[in-house]
């Protein structure tokens, strides 16, 4: 494939993304707070995480596009992998498909 086509592609990527979470509440804080660690005060912070990703308005979108990108790490619209793999198999189980 030619080098340009595919920097084309990468490009039109990266700009879906930037529209796609336009608006969102976790643009410009740090992504330790999405990507969290095992160890004191794990859990608080998770619910902390969760409970902004559960007020942004870009929520469904940001959802739709970590199941159809299979992200393994972090919190996408305040679930993490174990949760998204669910949501996508009862997507599968209706016959429906990720909006993104």
């Amino acid at each position: 494939q030619d080098p340009i086509e595919n920097l084309e592609e990468v490009f039109l990527d990266v700009k879906r993304f930037r529209t796609l979470f336009d608006g969102a509440l976790c643009l410009g804080i740090g992504t330790p707070q999405y990507f969290p660690q095992k160890g004191k005060n794990m859990k608080t912070k998770v619910e902390a995480t969760k409970r902004q990703c559960f007020q942004c308005p870009v929520q469904s979108s940001c959802l739709d596009y970590a199941i159809e990108h299979k992200e393994k790490f972090g919190i996408w619209a305040g679930v993490n992998f174990s949760n998204r793999k669910e949501r996508k198999k009862i997507l599968e189980e209706r016959g429906e498909e990720s909006t993104f």
